[in-house]
């Protein structure tokens, strides 16, 4: 049953990562925010402590420290070439897809137990689907800017699952992932 689920739940993020890969050739927004934070700004290009210090600090009025990091690693990774950026927040939107996926399908299993399993199955894949595949997700996709929405979304969909199995009595270690998880979200946005 848990493989069928996630399963689905891959495929929601294939189809999302699908969807949104044209995104991946796109170019840097330099003259909006990219430039600022990203092209032009030598203080996030690595990991040592002082780049990590360097992080934990407010830039132009904002405290993203968790998407300063997923940054610094992409810059680890791809340099300053813009494919690498997009495609991690691709990957992220994708991974938030199939998380939604899952937990859509334990809600909707939580307010109807007595629907077929196929109907629930049906409903958070809609739900998933009309959510990751909605324009209104485009810009927090596509920018590489707005990193921090999707990273968000991704550690905030595992704390509400990380709840849900603390709930269903799992144990306080779910309860704590859960709390770890939201405070990286928080970190993130």
């Amino acid at each position: 049953m848990m493989i069928a689920r996630l399963s689905i739940a891959l495929g929601v993020g294939a189809l999302t990562a699908l969807v949104f890969w044209p995104a991946v050739s796109f170019e840097w927004l330099t003259y909006w925010d990219d430039g600022a934070h990203l092209q032009w700004n030598e203080s996030y290009k690595g990991l040592s402590p002082a780049h990590l210090w360097w992080m934990a600090q407010p830039f132009l009025g904002q405290w993203i420290p968790v998407t300063w990091l997923s940054w610094a690693i992409d810059w680890s990774l791809w340099g300053l070439d813009p494919v690498g950026y997009h495609r991690t927040n691709v990957l992220l939107h994708a991974l938030a897809a199939g998380l939604l996926f899952l937990v859509a399908r334990r809600l909707i299993e939580a307010a109807l137990p007595e629907c077929e399993d196929w109907i629930r199955t049906f409903g958070a894949t809609v739900a998933a689907l009309a959510w990751a595949l909605h324009p209104l997700r485009v810009e927090s996709v596509a920018w590489v800017n707005e990193r921090r929405d999707v990273l968000s979304g991704v550690f905030c969909l595992l704390a509400v699952l990380a709840w849900l199995r603390a709930v269903d009595g799992h144990g306080q270690w779910w309860y704590s992932l859960g709390v770890v998880c939201f405070a990286l979200g928080v970190l993130s946005k």
